[in-house]
């Protein structure tokens, strides 16, 4: 990315797998490592190593990527909160310092660990401690952030138990304690953030916390620099640093202080330098709160530098002398921070590039330190200052590059630590001449005074190891393997580089990563070209070093350095169980008092409430009662309703074989019936034709008996005729016979004549006796019947 890139804030945005794959690769790694170390005991520590070179490796090759734009991957349906994934220049360089911290000492680690027991567990969660500490780099938001983060510290507790010791399991379950408590307040700050804000992407957000009460945006300041200040060591957050490693082996403190206590570096630059600014330069009122914050950060930052080295000169323990060093270190990274913050606007790329070169210069040299003092364990097994000395006799290449290190933590030109205490100090100058405050010129005289006291206790550690007499049960010859002295050239060669050409980085990488955020471009072109070794910086370096050889002097010649502190002088003394105490104490007045009060407030509902327990108690019987009878109701209708299901069963059994049989004869009829209907068919065809033969007949009759009857009718007209004729005569001759006068003798013979011959009563026969119609009914009738029988 060139400067012109820089200046014009320009950064594109590239959707990559690879933030995710990254912090995978040891995750996995440590898994294979476990699986396989079950199998073979030769395989698993190099297996180890090949893991963090690969992610060494994979880590330095997204640098062409993210010199293109920011690289960022979602999960969006991860455990149903999802997890953001981005890496920009910051988050590369942090990530690839963490991945270079741990192939050095896991380099180191493959002929250390061959005298160490529970070599497995080491090495397994070696790696997934360094998947955690790398997965807080690579997060895009902070909840993604905070379950790494959790990882690391949760896996780290298993590095700094490593001896097993009372001891160290004691240090060991204080850093866990203080660890995940620390997590949980930075939970607290991260739900906060989201409930004003609306979301928790590591991105700006004043303009979106506009309006926002200032206890507001201070509460959330405070949760995130607590959880962020333990990991860090920040005074008065750092009792943890010196129990965990006085009990940790030197390996391990190698790592904790060269990559893990920089997440909390990580985060208070991300929460500060990025969260608590908006999103444009132009909106310069919303960084008030950031700059009003970098202010206390300032002192915050001075304490723990000058407190760390004080307690570094009274310590007698080289695992606690570099604890306290780490934290005095830290210090001068949160005064950058700080300073950065406190110049918004104006000249805050420097504390910027200064905090995050002095992060990976103090990961150069104090893992230099950690190693060195790992070699001169793995020896002697002695840590203790005063059971050591005149040890360059034995390890004069050793000795070198203790006093290369040494050099470079205490701010020698030509080498590392030279060029970003050069920013930090800058920085404060830049503040003191934009504000001319007191407070400020007062800062940058305790920086002055930090930085001498750093270079006194580093001078009494070079003391007591390497000169004076050589104690009697080390005047023995030792052999090192040279992968222990492999890894310390190479810190070596980057502590020189950096120091010499300290240009390069900070234009090639810092500039860069600066622009990323919402900083002044003029701050940001100030520092190209930067004159390091100029008259100013050079008298500033000079007169710390004068200041610090004198004190030296003082200290060694008094003796203050050895002097030992009462048990009582310290922080955990002054400040923590004091606080603990008073808390306790308010829990313990307040807490009976209110007991008492919820008491009686329980004992006025538990009467009302028993009252109404005995109403209910009644309801309670009647209602038992009517279920009782109710139920030996109920239990004789499911015995009848059993019994006559029982009926119904068997009479379904009956039926169901009835309806079979009938089906089956069913068929037997319908069967019948089809061959009756197939014979009744043949017979109605039968009858048909006989119908039709006898239509016929009854046709060729009916036309036979019309012509029959017709002749009937013609015989019977002259028959009726003839009668007619015949009553007219008869008629005429009765009128005769009934004239008087006549003889009645001779007309009764006659008329008895008559009726004697036709036997019929003349006296009751008339023509109405005599009914035509009725003698032609009888005669078609009489045709009719002989007709149907002749042809039946």
């Amino acid at each position: 990315m060139n400067l012109a890139a820089v200046t014009a804030g320009e950064t594109a945005r590239i959707y990559h797998i690879w933030p995710v794959i990254l912090p995978l690769i040891p995750l996995a790694g440590g898994i294979l490592v476990f699986a396989l170390g079950r199998l073979s005991k030769r395989i698993y520590p190099l297996l180890s190593f090949l893991v963090t070179l690969v992610t060494l490796l994979s880590t330095a090759g997204l640098y062409p990527l993210v010199k293109q734009g920011d690289l960022y991957c979602q999960l969006p349906k991860f455990m149903a909160v999802g997890l953001s994934f981005r890496v920009d220049l910051l988050s590369f360089i942090f990530a690839l310092l963490v991945s270079l911290a741990w192939c050095v000492v896991t380099l180191f680690s493959l002929p250390y660990m061959r005298q160490e027991k529970y070599s497995l567990t080491y090495f397994v969660f070696l790696l997934f401690t360094l998947a955690g500490n790398l997965g807080v780099m690579v997060t895009g938001d902070w909840v993604t952030f905070f379950l790494f983060f959790e990882l690391m510290t949760v896996a780290s507790y298993v590095l700094v138990i490593q001896n097993r010791t009372d001891e160290a399991m004691h240090a060991g379950m204080y850093t866990l304690v203080l660890g995940i408590a620390g997590g949980l307040v930075l939970l607290g700050g991260v739900f906060l953030l989201h409930s004003l804000a609306g979301h928790v992407q590591i991105s700006p957000m004043m303009l979106a916390l506009q309006g926002v009460p200032a206890w507001s945006l201070a509460t959330i300041l405070i949760c995130f620099m607590v959880g962020f200040g333990i990991k860090a060591g920040m005074i008065p957050l750092h009792v943890w640093m010196p129990r965990a490693y006085g009990a940790s082996p030197a390996i391990v403190n190698a790592f904790s202080s060269g990559a893990m206590v920089k997440a909390g570096i990580y985060g208070i630059i991300r929460i500060v330098l990025l969260v608590f600014t908006p999103a444009d330069m132009a909106a310069k009122e919303a960084f008030h709160f950031a700059a009003s914050a970098g202010y206390v950060i300032i002192w915050l930052g001075l304490i723990t530098m000058v407190f760390g080295a004080l307690m570094a000169l009274l310590q007698n323990h080289a695992m606690r002398l570099l604890s306290y060093s780490s934290i005095s270190q830290m210090g001068y990274i949160i005064v950058a921070i700080g300073s950065a913050a406190y110049l918004f606007g104006l000249e805050e790329a420097m504390g910027f590039s200064g905090a995050v070169f002095h992060a990976i210069n103090h990961t150069l040299y104090k893992v230099s330190f950690f190693l060195i003092f790992a070699i001169i364990f793995y020896h002697t097994g002695e840590y203790r200052l005063d059971r050591l000395g005149g040890l360059w006799r034995k390890f004069p290449l050793l000795m070198v590059f203790f006093l290369l290190s040494f050099g470079a933590i205490s701010g020698l030109p030509l080498l590392n630590g030279y060029a970003s205490k050069t920013l930090i100090h800058d920085a404060l100058l830049e503040a003191h001449h934009y504000y001319h405050t007191f407070d400020i010129y007062l800062a940058e005289r305790l920086f002055v005074l930090g930085s001498a006291f750093t270079f006194c206790y580093y001078a009494k550690l070079f003391y007591c190891t390497f000169l004076g007499p050589l104690p009697e049960k080390y005047n023995v010859n030792y052999h090192t393997s040279f992968l222990m002295y492999l890894p310390l050239a190479l810190l070596a060669a980057g502590i020189i580089l950096l120091g010499i050409w300290p240009n390069i980085f900070i234009e090639n990488y810092l500039l860069p990563a600066a622009s990323q955020f919402q900083f002044y471009r003029g701050g940001i072109e100030h520092l190209t070209g930067f004159h390091f070794f100029s008259e100013a910086p050079l008298n500033a370096s000079a007169t710390i070093f004068l200041l610090a050889v004198l004190l030296a002097l003082i200290g060694f010649r008094f003796r203050f350095f050895w002097w030992k502190p009462p048990a009582n002088l310290s922080v955990e003394k002054i400040v923590l169980q004091p606080v603990v105490s008073f808390l306790y104490r308010m829990l313990t007045h307040l807490g009976p008092k209110t007991d008492n009060a919820i008491n009686s407030f329980y004992y006025k509902i538990a009467s009302d409430f028993l009252a109404l327990c005995r109403v209910v108690g009644q309801m309670d019987s009647s209602l038992d009662s009517f279920y009782e009878n109710s139920s030996r109701k109920a239990y004789q209708i499911v015995e009848k309703s059993r019994n006559l299901e029982d009926s119904l069963v068997d009479a379904y059994d009956r039926s169901s074989k009835g309806a079979y049989q009938l089906i089956e004869r069913g068929q037997l009829v319908d069967e019948s019936l089809n061959e009756a209907y197939d014979l009744s068919s043949m017979k109605a065809y039968r009858l048909m034709e006989k119908s039709r033969q006898l239509d016929e007949s009854l046709n060729s009759a009916y036309e036979s008996s019309g012509r029959a009857a017709k002749n009937i009718y013609d015989k019977t007209a002259k028959m009726d005729n003839a009668l007619n004729m015949a009553y007219e005569r008869s008629g005429k001759a009765a009128k005769e016979l009934i004239v008087p006068g006549k003889d009645s003798t001779q007309t009764s013979k006659r008329k008895s004549k008559v009726s004697s011959s036709f036997k019929i009563n003349p006296m009751e026969w008339n023509i109405k006796n005599l009914n035509f119609d009725t003698l032609l009914l009888a005669i078609m009738l009489g045709i009719v019947f002989f007709v149907l029988f002749f042809f039946r």
